[in-house]
């Protein structure tokens, strides 16, 4: 009897966590999806949220929806009001559960650098997001980078995408602005970060900044060309 007690709670200590990604075609969603190789990691879209709760018994769900600079600037009304939709809805399924949530949002939203419909979307968006669900974490990331082959759709999101294309291809490239400085994080180190995240037996704190360190375009460009 002791013994079979024992292993139950071995069993249960060893549990994996499943978690879900919530995302579509998004690049930060497909590059997880593609580096994972993590049974318990379901990738899917927000659609099937209430189907997948029903059949799996889940620790973490992983909001990876948002628009980009140019959607933002775009059409901001649009964004927010779709965003703020679907955030809604998901949240209002996770309550039923009592599942943490965490958000991906913007270093730039908090680090007073840009001041952007960008930065000020994910910084209202992020504000009501932490006061309407209280199992909440917002992840603050920097410009994530790390292209893997199949998404070839994704080779020029930022800097250091365009740069490492036109080395690579020995073409023309014209930087603007040498010594400006950005925050970026790599996406492989976003995933160990998750990875590390949920594993952990902590409560996790409301607000997680990712690498937040500022590098300049010209030590980013020196770096590239000495490796």
């Amino acid at each position: 009897m002791h013994k079979v007690i024992s292993m139950m709670k071995e069993n249960i200590k060893n549990k994996k966590n499943n978690v879900i990604f919530l995302g579509n075609n998004g690049y930060i969603f497909n590059s997880l999806k593609d580096l994972s190789q993590n049974k318990n990691y379901l990738f899917i879209d927000y659609k099937n949220l209430k189907k997948v709760l029903k059949v799996n018994e889940i620790s973490y769900v992983f909001f990876l929806y948002g628009p980009n600079r140019y959607q933002c600037k775009k059409n901001f009304k649009f964004e927010y009001k779709r965003y703020i939709q679907v955030l809604n809805y998901v949240i209002k399924v996770l309550k039923k559960y009592d599942i943490w949530l965490f958000k991906l949002s913007t270093i730039h939203s908090i680090d007073n650098l840009d001041d952007s419909k960008y930065s000020y979307f994910y910084n209202l968006v992020d504000k009501k997001f932490l006061k309407t669900y209280t199992k909440s974490s917002v992840v603050y990331l920097g410009n994530i980078f790390g292209i893997t082959s199949k998404f070839k759709k994704f080779k020029r999101i930022n800097f250091i995408h365009k740069y490492i294309s036109s080395y690579v291809r020995n073409s023309k490239f014209v930087v603007k602005k040498l010594d400006a400085k950005r925050s970026y994080t790599s996406i492989y180190f976003l995933s160990k970060k998750i990875d590390r995240l949920i594993n952990s037996n902590i409560t996790p704190e409301k607000k997680i900044v990712i690498k937040s360190k500022l590098i300049s375009n010209e030590s980013i460009i020196n770096l590239i060309e000495k490796n």
